[in-house]
């Protein structure tokens, strides 16, 4: 299946700075009051 691109509030804007298109990444999804984010975004792969 080819990569898929999805897009996401993040709860720290700063966790954005470290990551580049092409990045394979891991994070939590966190929903609240109808709200959904990442959250502790991890590189795992360029």
């Amino acid at each position: 299946m080819p990569a898929m691109t999805m897009v996401y509030d993040v709860e720290d804007a700063n966790e954005m700075k470290r990551l580049w298109p092409g990045d394979n990444i891991q994070a939590e999804l966190v929903v609240q009051s109808g709200k959904a984010e990442l959250q502790n975004i991890a590189v795992r792969g360029k």
